[in-house]
C-alpha cells in the first residue's frame, strides 16, 4: 500500500477519521433542503458511528434579521416533528432532541449518530451529487 502524497490530502480525506463533529446555531442559517444536502455530507465526514451535534432555533418559517451583525442574515425556524423527519431521511440516526431555553429564543439541540449502512447510499449520491 502507498502512501499519499502529502498534496493529495485533502480535508474530506483527514475528517474521514473524526469521531464527531458539532455545528452550534450554524444550520439555523440553512432552508430545509441545504440542511439535508449537508446531512448528508457530514456523515461522510466522521467514522461509521460517528456523531453529529447541532443546534436550530425552534419556531415557524424563515426571515432575515439584521439583528447583532448589523449585517443581513437568514434564519430557518424549525418544529421538533418536521426536524425529526429530515433526520429520518438522512443517513443520520436521531438519538436526543432537546429543547432549551436560551436568552432570547428556544432552541432544539440535535444529537446524532451516523448509521454505517445508510452513511454508504446518502454519502455516494452526495458526493457525486446526484
Amino acid at each position: 500500500m502507498s502512501e499519499v502524497p502529502q498534496s493529495e490530502t485533502n480535508a474530506r480525506t483527514l475528517a474521514a477519521y473524526e469521531a464527531a463533529a458539532e455545528a452550534n446555531a450554524v444550520f439555523l442559517h440553512l432552508t430545509p433542503e441545504e440542511l439535508a444536502g449537508v446531512l448528508a455530507r457530514t456523515a461522510t465526514a466522521v467514522a461509521p458511528g460517528g456523531l453529529l451535534a447541532f443546534t436550530v432555533k425552534e419556531g415557524d418559517g424563515a426571515a432575515w434579521s439584521s439583528h447583532k451583525l448589523g449585517r443581513p442574515r437568514h434564519f430557518t425556524y424549525w418544529r421538533e416533528d418536521p426536524l425529526r423527519a429530515l433526520i429520518a431521511d438522512s443517513p443520520w440516526e436521531l438519538e436526543s432532541l432537546e429543547r432549551e431555553t436560551g436568552r432570547k429564543d428556544e432552541w432544539l439541540q440535535c444529537l446524532c449518530r451516523a448509521e454505517a449502512a445508510r452513511r454508504q447510499e446518502c454519502g455516494s449520491s452526495a458526493v457525486s451529487g446526484q
